[in-house]
């Protein structure tokens, strides 16, 4: 599976997706799942992007061989054109994206959204220019506790 990215420099698939867990920038609003060991190092799920088009690829197709994840890196100058391989993904990192995806969904459909993303880029949040203080130095989320999510769709 490649994905094709444009960008100045090639960026590595899984520093794209993993990233350093015990950091500033680690998001307080992760379930659970989306933290995982690898050797000795803790990482969080910021991405889930090429596990979940291997997960798709592997159901269509039925098949029980984990595809290969690259990305090709097309800069705007041609030498800098790059194909990097996620070279480490094996099972448990799929097993480990899923359980992700599947708690991140969970939690949606029971309506917990709190706390919210501090570190979203204001370029991708629709509503940013409404808290330009941050949302949580914004909203006092204890008023939202009596209010319940009811999902329509079931």
């Amino acid at each position: 599976i490649i994905d094709y990215k444009t960008s100045n420099s090639a960026k590595n698939p899984q520093a794209v997706h993993l990233k350093s867990a015990q950091t500033q920038q680690e998001p307080k609003h992760l379930p659970e799942a989306a933290y995982l060991s690898l050797g000795n190092k803790d990482y969080y799920w910021s991405d889930l992007q090429l596990p979940l088009y291997a997960l798709a690829q592997m159901s269509e197709s039925q098949s029980a061989d984990l595809p290969r994840l690259s990305y090709y890196s097309i800069p705007k100058s041609a030498e800098k054109t790059e194909l990097a391989n996620w070279v480490d993904f094996d099972q448990s990192i799929l097993n480990s994206a899923k359980d992700c995806a599947l708690a991140v969904l969970k939690n949606i459909e029971a309506g917990k959204f709190w706390p919210p993303n501090e570190h979203i880029d204001p370029m991708y949040d629709p509503f940013a220019q409404l808290f330009p203080d941050g949302i949580k130095k914004t909203v006092d989320a204890r008023l939202f506790n009596p209010f319940t999510y009811k999902n329509d769709l079931a």
